[in-house]
């Protein structure tokens, strides 16, 4: 059974749906249907914010801010199998969750800054926007990237800091959602 991701409006509510072969991959046998319709958009989102839009490599820093969020949880696990070093933010509650998904260093966003604790990183990932967006030019290596699912991030300051910065959002790729899986 296949599961898609695509941007015509009326796919999540229609029973029958033509799809492009790009845009659909096998459900995985170990997820019902409830779990497969809710994996692709935030697999995807997780999968392309690191490796598509943030290159993030074998060997890479990284930090993820709302790591234990629907996007989050995924984007720790997907660092951790591509061989990356991961620092996250994420509530005091979900600390252990954080740490249990594979990240090596929790940093609880209420009551911690993240920029005096984490050393410089290749990629912030950063799923919170706002402040939390501004404070992370601080700890983005010089040539690294700030990716943001939320909004765009400062073009001027990225060009002083010496890193790449955007915002995207996440296209439909069956491709990704089959990777995903492995």
């Amino acid at each position: 059974m296949p599961y898609p991701l695509s941007n015509h409006p009326k796919i999540n509510s229609a029973k029958v749906v033509l799809a492009r072969v790009d845009e659909v991959a096998a459900k995985p046998k170990s997820l019902d249907a409830v779990g497969a319709a809710a994996v692709p958009l935030a697999g995807i989102t997780a999968w392309q914010g690191l490796f598509d839009q943030g290159g993030l490599r074998q060997g890479q820093r990284v930090l993820i801010h709302g790591g234990a969020g629907g996007v989050g949880h995924f984007a720790i696990q997907f660092a951790k199998a591509k061989g990356a070093w991961v620092a996250t933010t994420v509530s005091a509650s979900d600390k252990e969750f954080a740490r249990d998904l594979g990240a090596d260093q929790v940093i609880d966003y209420k009551s911690e800054k993240f920029e005096d604790l984490v050393e410089p990183v290749d990629l912030v990932f950063d799923l919170v926007g706002g402040e939390t967006q501004e404070r992370s030019f601080k700890v983005v290596k010089p040539g690294g990237a700030l990716i943001s699912t939320l909004q765009e991030p400062d073009e001027a300051r990225a060009a002083d800091c010496n890193i790449r910065a955007a915002r995207y959002t996440a296209q439909p790729n069956g491709l990704n959602c089959s990777k995903s899986r492995t």
